[in-house]
């Protein structure tokens, strides 16, 4: 049986941060978008 799993990698930091955040919510909430592994990658200096 195969498994299919879908993510959503993001990377970003600074105010690259929010812009990403605001786009995964866009794709989950408006666009009806599933995913069981959310990833955003900041840069913390």
């Amino acid at each position: 049986m195969s498994y299919s799993k879908k993510a959503l990698v993001i990377s970003g930091g600074g105010s690259k941060g929010a812009i990403a955040g605001g786009v995964a919510q866009y794709l989950m909430e408006e666009n009806k978008r599933d995913y069981d592994i959310l990833l955003v990658l900041l840069q913390v200096v």
